[in-house]
């Protein structure tokens, strides 16, 4: 399917060979849109939010690449491990003070933009997608403005559109250091690549 296309475009730009990554699975049930579930592992897609993305027409591919690339970041930044370390020791005081802390819109912004970082990097463009797909996918799923654990919709959109400010920054400095890598200016790539890899 398409869909499997652009997440295999994904985990190649992706490059990280470093544990074998999680499968791509769609499914017919409504409720998750697109999800990562660390202890399958595996990173999935709704076929009602895969036909939101079809609804982009010519930009499908790169509704898809922004979704997935969003659940990706999750799943290579261990957003979950809060969650699972809460959950084994929460008869612990280290566990509970953790248990307290909301980590969601840190990681919904996180998400959003090293998502788009890997996006772009593979070849799409999801520049101003997110706002637009989140309306688009709270509006197809009948979704409530908030939702339990998650930033409302309007934070979504907020969180979306400045994590495509700082996608901006950062695909100037890939673009940079690409052009740099191209002319033979390694050291100067190096910086730009690290730069980079510390955000």
């Amino acid at each position: 399917t398409i869909a499997k296309e652009v997440y295999e475009e994904l985990l190649r730009a992706r490059g990280d060979r470093r544990s074998q990554p999680p499968p791509f699975v769609m499914d017919r049930r409504e409720g998750f849109v697109a999800w990562m579930n660390p202890r399958g592992p595996e990173i999935g897609l709704e076929e009602k939010a895969y036909d939101v993305c079809a609804s982009f027409g010519d930009d499908m591919r790169n509704a898809i690449a922004a979704l997935l690339g969003h659940e990706l970041a999750h799943y290579y930044e261990k957003h979950d491990w809060r969650r699972h370390f809460v959950s084994q020791y929460s008869d612990l005081e280290v566990g509970k003070d953790l248990g307290v802390l909301d980590d969601a819109k840190r990681n919904e912004a996180q998400a959003d933009y090293l998502g788009g970082l890997l996006a772009y990097s593979a070849g799409y463009d999801v520049q101003g997608r997110m706002p637009e797909l989140c309306e688009k996918l709270y509006a197809a799923y009948g979704l409530k403005e908030e939702l339990r654990g998650y930033p409302t919709l309007e934070e979504r959109k907020i969180i979306a559109t400045r994590a495509q400010d700082r996608l901006q920054e950062l695909t100037k400095a890939l673009d940079m250091a690409n052009y740099l890598v191209a002319i033979g200016e390694y050291g100067e790539a190096f910086d730009y690549y690290n730069y980079i890899l510390k955000e």
